[in-house]
């Protein structure tokens, strides 16, 4: 289920639709709902919340999450974090590197190495610390492109809110605190219409829709306008967090590429020094 699907299903449910129990429970068979599973992933809170829109016995109950969840595909980003180009590029950058300065080493070191044993063993050593230099770099840049590719995977399914509630997996551990308990927020404010508020979690979002509620006010309209507003406080944060990290890489990429290059031709202008 997808969150196309669960708009199409609170649209079947709403007090608008005037259909009969019959007419909505044939218009919400897998063939109807098939039709708006194109160009979306499926998320489990979407699955979730469907779940308890058709499973709820009260007419009435139904048309009211319907009217609350109704906006959600509305309000839900569901093209991620366009970063697919930029993290093209480094990788491209990082390949080529590797594989110019793994060839610098199986092939050119050793040639240099040979000539120059006679007259410079100091430079000899130099050339053995840049293969040491070389194979850190790389396990480290490598560890921190794969930190940054997951990033950019997990805050995607958050930011698309694929999943049913917060994990406590290895990727989950690599997005900030802050990030995570925005995710935890977003997946209560999106249960409110079904659970009401929770003792034992508050914050200001939930004590407003729980004040308007108390007051009689409808909170359809109010509870789509708080997940637009949360998730844009979401991007903006999981966007910078993700800049960071591609501005640490590249930076230090570009240090690792200047200080190779350095390295590499100190040999051949001491081969020129010795001709």
């Amino acid at each position: 289920m997808n969150w196309n699907q669960l708009g199409y299903l609170c649209r079947l449910f709403s007090p608008l639709s005037n259909l009969t129990p019959a007419q909505k429970k044939q218009l919400s068979s897998a063939e109807h709902l098939r039709v708006y599973k194109a160009g979306q992933h499926s998320s489990q809170l979407a699955t979730k919340l469907s779940a308890q829109l058709i499973d709820n016995r009260c007419e009435h109950e139904q048309q009211r999450l319907a009217l609350c969840y109704e906006q959600l595909p509305n309000a839900i980003s569901t093209n991620g974090f366009k970063y697919g180009s930029r993290l093209s590029y480094l990788v491209f950058i990082f390949t080529a590197f590797i594989i110019i300065s793994l060839i610098y080493q199986v092939f050119v070191i050793p040639s240099f190495s040979a000539v120059l044993s006679d007259y410079h063993a100091q430079l000899n050593n130099s050339l053995s610390d840049v293969a040491k230099f070389w194979y850190i770099f790389v396990s480290l840049q490598g560890m921190l492109l794969s930190l940054i590719l997951l990033s950019v995977i997990r805050l995607s399914q958050i930011g698309n809110l694929l999943k049913a509630e917060p994990s406590s997996s290895f990727i989950d551990f690599i997005i900030p605190k802050k990030i995570r308990q925005q995710h935890s927020e977003l997946i209560v404010i999106l249960e409110f219409p079904v659970n009401g508020a929770s003792e034992s979690i508050s914050f200001p979002e939930i004590e407003h829709l729980q004040s308007c509620q108390l007051h009689g006010l409808d909170i359809s309209k109010e509870f789509v306008l708080l997940i637009k507003q949360k998730l844009a406080v979401f991007n903006q944060d999981a966007k910078r967090y993700l800049n960071k990290l591609i501005t640490i890489f590249t930076i230090t990429l570009v240090i690792a590429i200047a200080l190779f290059l350095k390295e590499a031709y100190r040999p051949i202008f001491a081969l020129g020094e010795i001709i």
